[in-house]
């Protein structure tokens, strides 16, 4: 009876939302595909520190100054000739100054230290935006919701995932742990599986707008089979009460 009465229940919901200018929901629901070592791709870089390169004094204090991704922004400030004012003093950069200053940032941003920042770079990962899945809010208000919650579950392990890899990229010479308190792949996990439930959702909501005579006939059942369980139970239960008179009745006239 359960099931029979879930099955109507949610017929009946995706049957009384449609009317007559209802149209399908064209655009299928399809799985995210995601990188499941990319936890411990990430942890492997982050622990491990790369050979500081040998710097001036100059070098070195530029560094600590100003950090590794201060330094690396000038860098791709500096390298496009037609940047001439400096923003930060707002004075004319020389070609003289303009030569010496990339030659300083490319003793500390070396091809090795480069070259690593860059493979951290590609484990940066992008949030999904929830305006895509807003089309299918006319199905299932249940899965619906619990897709737009297995969204944010993802976009909160990106962005914790993203703060550990950004990290390492602005500082890449220490050693750092990779500790987690949201797992991306068993976030990514579970948005799958909402959203296989939202595809079911969408092909269940399309086949009645193709057939709503048919879904009516299928509403009708239910409800009769339902009515039937309700009549049995009622009538099992006057049987047994009928039972229980008799039985009552013939004890009073034994005694």
């Amino acid at each position: 009876e359960a099931e029979t009465r879930t099955e109507f229940d949610q017929l009946f919901v995706m049957f009384s939302g449609i009317n007559a200018t209802s149209q399908p929901v064209a655009a299928q629901i399809k799985q995210i595909h995601f990188d499941n070592t990319i936890e411990t791709h990430a942890a492997g870089l982050l622990a491990t520190a790369i050979k500081e390169p040998e710097l001036t004094q100059r070098e070195a204090d530029l560094l600590e100054a100003f950090g590794m991704r201060v330094i690396s922004e000038a860098k791709g400030f500096l390298i496009d000739p037609a940047n001439t004012i400096c923003p930060v003093c707002l004075q004319d950069i020389s070609d003289e100054y303009r030569s010496e200053a990339i030659q300083r940032i490319e003793s500390i941003l070396n091809r090795e230290v480069e070259d690593f920042r860059e493979k951290l770079r590609k484990l940066l990962l992008s949030e999904i935006p929830v305006e895509l899945y807003q089309t299918y809010s006319i199905l299932d208000a249940t899965i619906y919701h619990n897709v737009l919650e297995q969204i944010q579950h993802v976009n909160a392990a990106i962005v914790e995932h993203n703060n550990a890899v950004q990290a390492k990229i602005d500082d890449p010479f220490g050693t750092m742990s990779y500790n987690m308190a949201i797992s991306i792949s068993d976030a990514y996990i579970a948005l799958n599986k909402a959203l296989a439930q939202l595809e079911e959702s969408r092909e269940s909501y399309n086949n009645v707008i193709k057939s709503k005579t048919r879904t009516e006939a299928t509403l009708l059942r239910l409800n009769d089979d339902l009515a039937n369980f309700v009549i049995h139970k009622a009538y099992a239960s006057l049987c047994k009460q009928r039972a229980a008179k008799s039985s009552a009745e013939a004890s009073i006239g034994v005694l």
